[in-house]
């Protein structure tokens, strides 16, 4: 382990490198929170690039780890009007897929709206999941007295527009949730939506291969969205499933 005064000098030492190499649009002795764009490609690159500086002792490798950590917010309600997602059985066998330094999945616990906000703010989460029941233009979410409402596409469009310089991709894992998902394509996120009614167990098992290959490919850029969803659509279609074909992918318009 290396002593504080020793660590802030390779700190500064790294952070004139990261300054010429980006124009000094980023500065790395600021903290993570108040990078606006921390997550972008070009910015990740330029950490991979000195990963092994960053990993010759414990305090440098969480330092690597906040630049590069993906934060996952898993809002998951269920409806008291249809049939139960068992939220927290799938919650459990999302986490235990998680295995990688970066990548962390939070659950909005409880899962209202008012908490998320809440959690957003405290994770800057570059993945927002829902995985709710909805109906093309609504999704139902558990409001702060455990009722079932109907959240609509206005609102849930209002939450992502001021926060898209940190989230990136948004999990819609509800019925017809395919229109919710255009719109917010629109703001230049990355979307997986669902495109008709589809069973909660397949919903699920489409999530779970979705971070599994999130999980194998923590640091990669970008790209790692459309790849994800190419890896899961094409498992849960070779199990034949007769709602196999219900995933879309909206690819963002804006470089990452």
């Amino acid at each position: 382990m290396i002593n504080k005064s020793n660590f802030k000098r390779k700190l500064k030492h790294l952070n004139k490198k990261v300054l010429e190499q980006t124009y000094f649009k980023y500065d790395l002795t600021n903290s993570v929170e108040s990078i606006e764009s921390f997550i972008t490609d070009d910015y990740r690159k330029k950490v991979l690039e000195m990963r092994d500086f960053l990993e010759k002792d414990e305090k440098s490798k969480q330092f690597f780890r906040n630049l590069v950590l993906r934060n996952i917010l898993y809002l998951g309600s269920e409806c008291q009007r249809f049939a139960p997602i068992e939220i927290e059985k799938e919650y459990n066998s999302f986490k235990r897929i998680i295995a990688s330094d970066y990548l962390q999945l939070i659950k909005v616990l409880p899962p209202t709206i008012n908490k998320l906000y809440e959690n957003w703010m405290l994770f800057k989460p570059e993945i927002v999941i829902f995985s709710c029941h909805g109906e093309e233009t609504e999704l139902f979410i558990q409001d702060d007295e455990g009722k079932c409402i109907n959240y609509s596409a206005l609102n849930i469009i209002d939450f992502f527009k001021t926060r898209t310089n940190h989230t990136k991709c948004v999990i819609l894992s509800a019925c017809t949730s395919i229109k919710i998902g255009e719109e917010l394509n629109k703001l230049g996120l990355n979307i997986v939506a669902i495109n008709k009614k589809v069973s909660i167990k397949t919903a699920t098992k489409f999530t779970k291969y979705y971070l599994k290959y999130l999980n194998e490919h923590s640091l990669d850029y970008s790209h790692v969205y459309e790849h994800a969803f190419e890896y899961a659509d094409e498992l849960v279609e070779a199990q034949e499933l007769v709602d196999a074909f219900s995933f879309e992918f909206l690819k963002s318009h804006i470089k990452q």
